[in-house]
């Protein structure tokens, strides 16, 4: 991190998340109980970390719900992978996170 800051650079951590932590849907809750998985856990020690280190923390979710909400796929179909539409969603927001942080 000393290195990167004495080259000019400013870090930040941006949480991107799983298609899974969508397609859970309304049935979040019974899907982290069957499958043994808290789906709030990666976000909680992404945004822990980037406290503990003092920089900035983005979360992604938000503006990917909007996208559920508008009725879009965020996968590929039979794919995990973000969708094209998805893609650019989550480079706009993250571009504008960096912008105001500046």
């Amino acid at each position: 991190m000393e290195w990167a800051r004495g080259e000019g650079a400013d870090l930040a951590i941006a949480y991107v998340p799983f298609i899974l932590e969508f397609d859970a849907g309304s049935d979040r809750d019974g899907i982290q109980r069957r499958r043994g998985v808290d789906l709030d856990v990666p976000v909680s020690i992404a945004e822990s970390s980037a406290s503990a280190l003092g920089i900035p923390f983005f979360d992604l979710r938000p503006a990917l719900a909007e996208l559920t909400r508008t009725g879009q796929d965020l996968g590929l179909r039979g794919d995990p992978h973000y969708s094209p539409t998805t893609s650019r969603t989550a480079g706009q927001a993250i571009w504008h996170f960096l912008e105001s942080a500046e």
